[in-house]
């Protein structure tokens, strides 16, 4: 059995999400992120995002994840996500 004390303390201590996998987006979010941020993407519909996203090694998978998350700007926008 827990402390009461040790159990209010736990749940009084702010939590945050720390393992979020910004490569797993979905194309809608980003879409509507990069309209909100004026941000050009290389896809601008979810149809052209699943031909776009289709990686081919570590580097390609890196040049999309930087292209994925240019649209992240504000706290607003990390909170859609």
């Amino acid at each position: 059995m827990i402390d009461e004390n040790l159990r209010r303390f736990i749940e009084s201590v702010p939590k945050a999400d720390l393992h979020v996998h910004l490569d797993s987006v979905p194309p809608e979010v980003l879409l509507r992120l990069a309209e909100r941020n004026v941000v050009e993407l290389p896809f601008r519909t979810v149809e052209e995002f699943n031909m776009w996203y289709v990686l081919e090694d570590l580097e390609d998978f890196m040049r999309k994840y930087t292209t994925m998350t240019s649209v992240l700007r504000t706290e607003e926008d990390y909170r859609d996500v």
